[in-house]
């Protein structure tokens, strides 16, 4: 298998060279995957990255490792190790979609919200994460997707919260990050 190429064109050139017009039903030459939203034209990239390709059966462990260490972090945390576990800037899918770089995050960790939301929980030193049902299926050699069910737990507090969670990772040459993450959660006793 050839290494994958790393393309850096813009959107256009990309469907000029592949031999097919949008409108058509059926590409005349082989379909290859560019990205999403083509049919509608996509914005410039947020983050160019330099894809390398990955072994496997040893980045199953990885990615367990990776979204168990993003589900981890305590605020403080996330807004100085972010990067070790994002692209930056990832994207957020909530009720929006939206770019999240490191300004975005220093207002999070500054605002009324998080605040809120952590004077409604046990103190967070005491919280344990586990990651269930992780599930990853890869895409290509550079690219994966994975979903899961997190579950935290605080010591001295009979409420769990949970909350199911996906991801798209990308792997470059630093390893593995998380590329668009999305999560809801519930709270149960």
């Amino acid at each position: 298998m050839s290494e994958p190429k790393v393309r850096r064109e813009e959107l256009h050139d990309v469907f000029a060279e592949a031999g097919f017009d949008l409108e058509e039903k059926t590409p005349t030459a082989p379909s290859r995957s560019i990205g999403f939203l083509a049919i509608q034209g996509a914005p410039s990239p947020i983050v160019e990255t330099d894809l390398k390709p990955f072994d496997p059966p040893a980045s199953d462990s990885t990615l367990r490792e990776l979204v168990t260490g993003w589900e981890s972090l305590t605020p403080t945390e996330f807004a100085q190790r972010h990067a070790e576990f994002a692209l930056e800037p990832y994207i957020a899918v909530g009720e929006w979609v939206v770019p999240i770089d490191r300004n975005r995050i220093n207002a999070w960790v500054d605002g009324e919200y998080l605040a809120r939301a952590l004077a409604e929980r046990p103190r967070l030193e005491t919280r344990r994460i586990k990651v269930q049902q992780l599930r990853i299926v890869y895409i290509g050699n550079d690219k994966a997707v994975a979903t899961y069910h997190v579950v935290e737990r605080y010591e001295g507090s009979p409420q769990t919260y949970s909350g199911n969670a996906a991801v798209i990772l990308v792997h470059l040459a630093k390893g593995w990050r998380i590329a668009a993450y999305t999560k809801t959660g519930s709270v149960g006793t």
